[in-house]
């Protein structure tokens, strides 16, 4: 009784102070609860005049037309405390500053055990070197609109040293402490939805069809690069992308640039050709400025052909790259699909056999991830030459990257919680140089929490 008569108490002295506190009540005709907001299902009413006897309860404080056991009758005549209701999202945001409004947080946490397996001829440097590895990565970043049309994306990663092709960080050095690392700092300025210009360092602007040949998925290029969109006819959207990356800065001392660049241009299109069959698909020319006759890009050591200690041919190149997928209609199925990327090095001075790579595949499932229950598989082949690529970009899993690499590669994930999942991957692979008999096994066991 006196904690119903403490908040019959302090709702009087607020109703005198704010009026329209007292106006409007609410009462949900199921549970007799009343409410001090309108929402579906609840009616209307004048207190106490419509009501008469309330009761409260006495663990929550909240108030009903209705009795029922843990309720205490409140015989009133005054008006009485209406149910608190939870704030929402949009209340609690509209207390914090203006700029703390607009920044996003995000990130990702992987668990990892990795077993690996390279077999070779005897005597080379790699024979039968079975290795398990527990491994982590985290990654957090905060995305937020400073101005109108202006965003600014910062992020940091866990990684055992510099090399652009790896977060992880591995099991061991007794408990010792490891690394955090600037992942991505970058500015775009997007004025409407179909065009943004983006510099800095930051997560790849290129289109990739889900391939790696090229672009292992950790590379955070650092530059400068465009997106153009256009709604065209009968259904299809053309894309442009555009950029300037830096490879290496005031290294080549007998070239007046003495910069490494690349240039990128990818004029793409998506056509959705019924219903529920769709195509993505896009030709990339890529440029690279001061390679031939200069030294290794940074990196793992190079497995492309070298001249002394520097680069023997350039890596222009041409590519296509794209996707096709069906859906379904199937609860278990729901999607199929095809993809792959080819990549032809332009340079004459590159002998045949050396100058190519390509990835194929297919996949089926759902299209991501995220609850429990979903799931999809990806398998694919690779093949990449000597000199098709650079050797220092491509999955950092197969072979250490290196390009003169072939094999086959399947994934399965599979959502056990919202935004939590396991990942299966097998890779199977060896050296394409008939001098190099290597084969390498690598199997991979992720649990990955996206947050």
């Amino acid at each position: 009784m006196r904690r119903a008569f403490g908040a019959l108490l302090s709702f009087c002295i607020i109703s005198a102070a704010v009026p329209s506190l007292a106006a409007e009540f609410y009462e949900d005709p199921a549970t007799g609860q009343i409410y001090t907001r309108p929402a579906e299902g609840r009616n209307k009413v004048e207190l106490p005049a419509s009501v008469g006897a309330l009761y409260q309860d006495q663990e929550t404080g909240a108030v009903y037309s209705k009795p029922a056991e843990g309720r205490a009758a409140i015989e009133t005549a005054a008006p009485v405390a209406a149910a608190a209701e939870p704030l929402k999202k949009e209340e609690v945001l509209a207390v914090l500053p203006e700029w703390m409004q607009k920044v996003k947080f995000g990130g990702d946490l992987r668990l990892r055990y990795q077993w690996e397996d390279t077999k070779g001829k005897p005597g080379t440097a790699q024979a039968d070197a079975p290795r398990n590895r527990g491994r982590v990565r985290l990654r957090f970043g905060a995305d937020a609109e400073v101005v109108k049309s202006v965003k600014v994306g910062l992020g940091i990663a866990t990684g055992s040293d510099n090399d652009p092709r790896s977060t992880n960080q591995t099991f061991q050095d007794s408990f010792a402490k490891k690394q955090i690392w600037l992942d991505y700092a970058y500015m775009t300025f997007a004025p409407n939805e179909n065009f943004a210009f983006t510099a800095g360092r930051m997560k790849n602007p290129l289109y990739t069809a889900g391939s790696d040949v090229i672009w292992d998925t950790d590379i955070r290029p650092e530059g400068a690069a465009v997106a153009l969109n256009y709604d065209a006819p009968l259904d299809i959207k053309t894309f442009f992308n555009g950029a300037f990356f830096v490879l290496e800065e005031n290294k080549f001392q007998n070239d007046k640039s003495r910069n490494a660049n690349m240039f990128v241009v990818q004029p793409g299109l998506e056509y959705k050709i019924t219903k529920d069959l769709g195509l993505k698909a896009s030709g990339s020319y890529y440029s690279y400025q001061n390679i031939a006759g200069n030294a290794p890009l940074t990196g793992r050591a190079s497995t492309n052909t070298l001249l002394g200690n520097k680069y023997r041919y350039d890596f222009d190149a041409v590519s296509a790259e794209g996707e096709l997928n069906y859906k379904t209609g199937f609860d278990y199925i729901p999607s199929v699909g095809v993809f792959g990327q080819y990549i032809h090095n332009v340079s004459s001075r590159v002998p045949v056999g050396r100058k190519n790579a390509a990835l194929y595949g297919v996949k089926f499932g759902y299209d991501k991830v995220v609850n429990a229950g979903d799931w999809n598989v990806r398998t694919y082949a690779r093949r990449i030459e000597r000199d098709a690529v650079p050797s220092v970009f491509p999955d950092s899993d197969v072979f250490s990257g290196d390009t003169m690499a072939k094999g086959m590669e399947t994934e399965l994930t599979v959502g056990l919680l919202k935004n939590t999942n396991l990942v299966v991957d097998w890779i199977d692979s060896r050296r394409i140089a008939p001098a190099d008999q290597r084969r390498q096994n690598i199997l991979q066991c992720d649990l990955n929490y996206k947050f």
